[in-house]
């Protein structure tokens, strides 16, 4: 490729459209398979992006309709759930329930107030619950942190054959957040080398060799067409050869960009430089089949990885609410979800209605109770564990 005058420096691509690096003749049905291959990873990167930029004005569309929509009802919702505990509470000291009664009765307040305070913030519930429960919520919750971090360190030691696993019963919540994550990571990793030493060690076929081989020419053929385009860009750009002090500046942040691009094996993002600073002379219709099976090659791996960032910014998003109602969906998807969480609600709401009505009549409540599911506070360690690692997690970046 051969320089040509740039055009004036500018400091961003925004002017530069979605169909910049697209590969097109008059007739497209000239284009070849490579070609169009090529097309369609620009495509679908320039749709990815998009959509990595849109995350954020989604999750603000999301939680709008959230706090129109859902929250008042949720609202309404654990404001009834606090008179079923009332009526619950009422029925005990009023009504004659027979001891099995009497004991369900107290196992769903205990379960009812626990959910409410821990998920919900209701702490005026906090005095139903050590009335009735065997530990006060304080005790239980410094009983759950001592189980799981107990549960924590035999994790590291029978899962992840830790060495040197600290007492973290001594640890405060973040200090031991922050040692659990980062040897949980360790031991990740020692297990990913100790496994790669394993495949080194065996003995490969011929296949696999040649395999390899192809693998790492291919490798050193992308490095070299990325580090082509970089060294094109760095001698017309570089702010060393610019006498101009205003233009030099700019072609700093420039070369900075290149930089980037280069160190992240962004050929899309190299490419849109050349295009924007006009270094590619002929255009992309003239690459040479060669260098262009590349081109397509690093789209393809950049395409996995726009689409891997885009699925792991939706999955951590923090806000889990905005999540749960369909953060990287379509706004028709979205609106499906929000509408059909909203159905269910009400339903509760109707249902929770009718009960706390039914237990104005002490056989109603008798009936209720005696057909009731069995609660259970108690869910499997590993669970548990991942619950008390996001709460802690929450509630640090909180105070951050």
């Amino acid at each position: 490729m051969k320089n040509t005058k740039t055009q004036p420096i500018t400091n961003s691509t925004d002017e530069l459209t979605n169909n910049d690096l697209i590969i097109g003749k008059a007739d497209k049905k000239t284009l070849s398979k490579l070609q169009i291959s090529f097309n369609n990873y620009v495509e679908k990167i320039n749709v990815l992006r998009e959509e990595l930029l849109n995350v954020d004005k989604s999750a603000v569309y999301i939680r709008t309709k959230i706090d129109k929509e859902i929250s008042p009802l949720e609202k309404e919702f654990v404001e009834k759930r606090k008179i079923y505990i009332h009526k619950l509470v009422d029925g005990l000291k009023y009504y004659k329930l027979s001891k099995k009664e009497a004991e369900e009765a107290i196992d769903i307040i205990c379960a009812e107030c626990q959910d409410l305070i821990s998920k919900y913030g209701q702490k005026d519930l906090i005095k139903i619950y050590d009335q009735y429960n065997e530990m006060t919520f304080e005790e239980e919750v410094e009983e759950e942190k001592r189980m799981m971090k107990m549960h924590a360190e035999e994790m590291l030691r029978n899962h992840f054959n830790a060495d040197n696993v600290p007492d973290y019963s001594t640890m405060n919540d973040e200090d031991f957040l922050a040692d659990f994550l980062g040897q949980e990571e360790k031991m990740k990793e020692k297990q990913e080398k100790i496994k790669e030493e394993r495949n080194k060690n065996k003995k490969k076929t011929s296949k696999q060799l040649e395999n390899a081989l192809k693998k790492q020419v291919e490798e050193e053929l992308k490095n070299k067409s990325l580090r082509a385009i970089y060294t094109d860009l760095a001698k017309e750009l570089h702010p060393d050869k610019e006498p101009d002090e205003e233009k030099r500046e700019q072609k700093n942040e420039i070369m900075k960009r290149i930089t980037v691009a280069y160190n992240d094996k962004n050929l899309y993002e190299l490419l849109r430089l050349q295009i924007e600073y006009n270094q590619m002379k002929d255009g992309l219709s003239d690459i040479a089949e060669e260098r262009l099976q590349i081109y397509v090659k690093v789209l393809q791996e950049q395409t996995a990885a726009l689409r891997a960032e885009l699925q792991n910014k939706i999955h951590n998003y923090s806000d889990e609410m905005v999540v749960k109602m369909g953060l990287g969906a379509t706004n028709q998807q979205i609106g499906y979800k929000i509408g059909k969480y909203k159905k269910e609600l009400t339903q509760q709401l109707s249902l929770i209605d009718q009960t706390n009505k039914d237990f104005t009549d002490p056989k109603k409540m008798k009936a209720y109770l005696k057909n009731s599911m069995e609660v259970s506070p108690m869910s499997d360690l590993e669970s548990m564990l991942d619950s008390f690692l996001e709460s802690m997690m929450s509630n640090t970046n909180k105070k951050r």
